[in-house]
This record gives structure tokens, C-alpha cells and sequence, in this order.
């Protein structure tokens, strides 16, 4: 059986050696890509001090429906996450909400509340997370990922259809 050719030095490389040195080259690959990763996609701390804007509801940029079915229907016009280190986030909320049923109507609602939140790595979980009791009329909790740069979630505590919500982190937090 011929060796093969190594073309830089026309050395002869053992075939069994080949598919090691393919290993090897792949292994230098995927350090390098992973250490030089500069799109601040990395974890952050578990307490945080710093404040989410969102950007996008599904992927559409603000304003964006979150939620709409049975003449109802609900546009995001803001959404603001301040995360502090004492486990609590608080929400600034600005929606539009329309209506084309019995009473029809076009209202701009505010509301700014807190919930506890956790993160473990990038996992990022905003609300309640204890069992809701039976007959129970329980609010839920987002979950998602965070990272330096952003925040991703599925919106399960204000509208149905668990919408993905993708906030940027602020300058300067």
C-alpha cells in the first residue's frame, strides 16, 4: 500500500497517521474560533447591574405585534428590562392594544413591575417559577438566554403564543 504525500515537505505520512492529523487540525480550529468569539455572546454574571432595551418581537423590529387572535390584538411599542444584583428585575412595559370586537377601541397602556429573576450560565429565568396551585390563577415566568451584548426570551407572563422577545443590552451597563 503507497504512503501518502504530505505536499509541503514530500514527506511520506502513514496512512493510520492521517485521520489524526484531521482531528487535530479540526480540534486548532474550533479553540481559535471559540477563544477569539468578539460578538459579545458570552455569559455574564449570575447578579446583574444592567438595563435590557428590546429590539425585535419574532424577529420584526419594535413595534411588533406580540399577541393577536379574536379581534384583539397587541403591539409592542417598548419593553425595558433593569436588571439589579439583588435578584429582582424590574419591567417597563409600553403596548397598544386594539380591539375590533363588541366595543371596539385603540389603547396605549404602560405598566412597570418587579419580578425575581435567576441566571445560571445563559440561562435566564424572569418571573415566578414555584407550582401553580389548582384552581390557581398563575402569571407563569419567561425563559430564555442573556449574554453581554443580549437577552432572548419566549414572553409567556403577558401574551399567549409565547412570542421571542430579543432585547440589546444599553450602552455604558
Amino acid at each position: 500500500m503507497p504512503a501518502l504525500r504530505n505536499s509541503a515537505s514530500d514527506v511520506p505520512v502513514p496512512r493510520g497517521l492521517q485521520g489524526v492529523r484531521r482531528v487535530a487540525v479540526i480540534v486548532v480550529i474550533f479553540s481559535l474560533s471559540t477563544a477569539c468569539r468578539s460578538d459579545g455572546l458570552h455569559p455574564v454574571a449570575a447578579q446583574l447591574d444592567a438595563t435590557y432595551a428590546l429590539e425585535s418581537v419574532n424577529g420584526v423590529p419594535v413595534p411588533a405585534t406580540a399577541a393577536e387572535g379574536g379581534g384583539q390584538r397587541y403591539i409592542l411599542l417598548a419593553d425595558t428590562l433593569r436588571f439589579s444584583r439583588d435578584g429582582v428585575v424590574a419591567r417597563s412595559l409600553v403596548y397598544r392594544h386594539i380591539s375590533t370586537t363588541f366595543a371596539p377601541s385603540d389603547t396605549v397602556y404602560q405598566s412597570r413591575m418587579t419580578f425575581p429573576y435567576t441566571v445560571s450560565g445563559e440561562r435566564l429565568t424572569v418571573g415566578y417559577t414555584d407550582p401553580c396551585p389548582a384552581n390557581a390563577n398563575c402569571i407563569g415566568f419567561d425563559e430564555g438566554i442573556i449574554t453581554e451584548s443580549q437577552a432572548i426570551v419566549r414572553g409567556r407572563i403577558f401574551w399567549s403564543g409565547e412570542p421571542v422577545l430579543r432585547f440589546r443590552r444599553l450602552p455604558g451597563q
